[in-house]
C-alpha cells in the first residue's frame, strides 16, 4: 500500500517536472529508494530523508507531510519545552533565528513532539549537522 508521504513526494516532483533520478540526486538518496518510496514499498522515510526531499522540492519539512500553516504568532506555537531551549540558546548568547524556530516548531513525530529543553537541542544541533558544511 503506498503511504500518503510516497504519493505526494511523486506528485510534487510530477508538477515540479522533476525526473525521479533528478530529485534522487538532489535530495541525496537512492534512485531505488526514491522509487520503493513513490510505489509504497517501503515504510515511512525518518527525519533526515524528509528533510532532504523537502529542501530538494525546495518546501519545508511540514509542507511535505502536509501541515496546515498558520499565520497564529511563535508563542501560540511554541511548546513550553521549546521555549526553554530558545532561552538556553539566548543565555548561550547563541539566539536561534525566527526561520529555525518556525522550523523547530513544526516538529512532531507521530503525534509527540519533543519534551525536554535537551530533547530539542539534540534535534537542532543534529539537523544543523546535516545541512551545514563541516
Amino acid at each position: 500500500m503506498r503511504t500518503d508521504i510516497g504519493r505526494k513526494v511523486q506528485a510534487l516532483r510530477r508538477s515540479r517536472d522533476i525526473t525521479l533520478p533528478q530529485l534522487a540526486r538532489n535530495a541525496e538518496v537512492s534512485k531505488g529508494y526514491l522509487y520503493q518510496l513513490e510505489e509504497g514499498q517501503t515504510g515511512n522515510p525518518s527525519i533526515d530523508v524528509l528533510y532532504k526531499l523537502a529542501g530538494a522540492l525546495d518546501l519545508t519539512v511540514a509542507d511535505l507531510l502536509g501541515e496546515a500553516k498558520t499565520n497564529r504568532k511563535l508563542p501560540d506555537q511554541v511548546p513550553n519545552s521549546l521555549n526553554d531551549f530558545i532561552r538556553q540558546k539566548k543565555r548561550e548568547k547563541d539566539p536561534l533565528s525566527e526561520p529555525e524556530v518556525q522550523m523547530l516548531a513544526g516538529i512532531e513525530l507521530r503525534g509527540r513532539r519533543p519534551s525536554t529543553a535537551k530533547d530539542w537541542e539534540y534535534i537542532f544541533e543534529s539537523i544543523k549537522m546535516r545541512i551545514e558544511p563541516t
